[in-house]
């Protein structure tokens, strides 16, 4: 797709299996929407070295950014390439940097309790089918 903009998020997921999930701020694109950690590819950059800088930048928080995990098309003001990494591990304590909240969340109950991101609710099924290759 031509003009495409290419938006990552990162799929954190504690020992308890919940995943990490941000609260937009009111002052940005679809403000006090949940979604999963992330942000737009730069020019020259590589989707899973995006994920790591917006993670940092984000959580602070150093990560290895491991499997692809999902990708779709939508357009919203413009058209959009989403894209969805699992994060095999990290350093630190996730701080809410840009985001008004953080929370670990059981995806089930966030897909019916939480207002999310059109993005976040559209990865709903490649989290689940994540999760469960990890039980």
């Amino acid at each position: 797709m031509s003009d495409t903009l290419v938006v990552v998020h990162a799929l954190i997921v504690n020992p308890d299996k919940q995943v990490l999930m941000a609260h937009r701020p009111p002052n940005k694109k679809k403000p006090l929407l949940w979604e999963y950690p992330g942000g737009k590819v730069e020019p020259g950059e590589k989707p899973p070295e995006a994920v790591r800088r917006e993670v940092k930048e984000e959580l602070d928080i150093d990560s290895v950014v491991g499997s692809f995990l999902w990708r779709d098309f939508f357009s919203w003001k413009d058209n959009i390439e989403l894209e969805l990494f699992a994060i095999e591990s990290w350093n630190g304590n996730p701080k809410p940097l840009v985001s008004t909240e953080i929370r670990w969340v059981d995806p089930e109950w966030a897909i019916d309790y939480l207002p999310m991101t059109p993005g976040s609710y559209m990865a709903y099924r490649a989290v689940l089918t994540y999760l469960q290759k990890l039980r």
